[in-house]
């Protein structure tokens, strides 16, 4: 399983990890919500899914609350628990319901399957790299770079691109062809 040494800066007040035989999360956090009981990776009621969360939900209280009506039980602090109980009640249609800068990476263990996602606007980032031994999803482009592509090869159209466009034209593409933009939630 890969280091998050790499991103360490980025949250120097909790590390976490999790991993079954098919995937593995890992997440390096700096506390602003839930300080206490915000530890991730998070988990639903049953361990079924398994989340790991980048940004803040700015509408999570009022999300919070109606779940809760609805039987949900929540055991952390954290605006980004919410994400796992408006999956078990809506699936992908959740992201319909948040408001926020955000990126996140689901593992339902059931259906052995990871939904990634980015908030509307794009602002939290997500890439991602698909490898011969199956898919690397991360909020930093250096940190798939750096633990798994050894020969990482130059996209010259668009490292051009925003020089002379101001902007990219392809959102997808970076720089390096091995790696992908998540699109953000349309």
């Amino acid at each position: 399983f890969p280091s998050h040494d790499s991103m360490e800066y980025r949250g120097p007040d909790d590390r976490g990890v999790w991993h079954d035989e098919t995937c593995g999360l890992a997440q390096v956090r700096l506390s602003i919500i839930g300080l206490q009981k915000g530890k991730q990776p998070l988990f639903n009621e049953d361990k079924t899914l398994v989340l790991v969360c980048n940004g803040e939900i700015y509408n999570y209280i009022e999300i919070k609350q109606e779940l809760i009506s609805k039987g949900h039980v929540f055991s952390s602090d954290s605006d980004s628990e919410t994400i796992i109980h408006l999956y078990e009640e809506y699936g992908f249609d959740c992201l319909n319901y948040l408001r926020g800068m955000f990126s996140f990476c689901l593992w339902d263990t059931r259906l052995r399957q990871l939904f990634v996602a980015r908030d509307r606007i794009g602002e939290k980032t997500l890439y991602f790299s698909q490898l011969p031994t199956g898919v690397v999803v991360s909020t930093e482009l250096k940190a798939i770079l750096k633990q798994f592509i050894d020969s990482p090869e130059i996209n010259l159209q668009s490292l051009a691109e925003p020089i002379r466009y101001t902007s990219p034209l392809n959102e997808r593409d970076t720089f390096i062809d091995q790696i992908k933009r998540v699109l953000p939630v349309s």
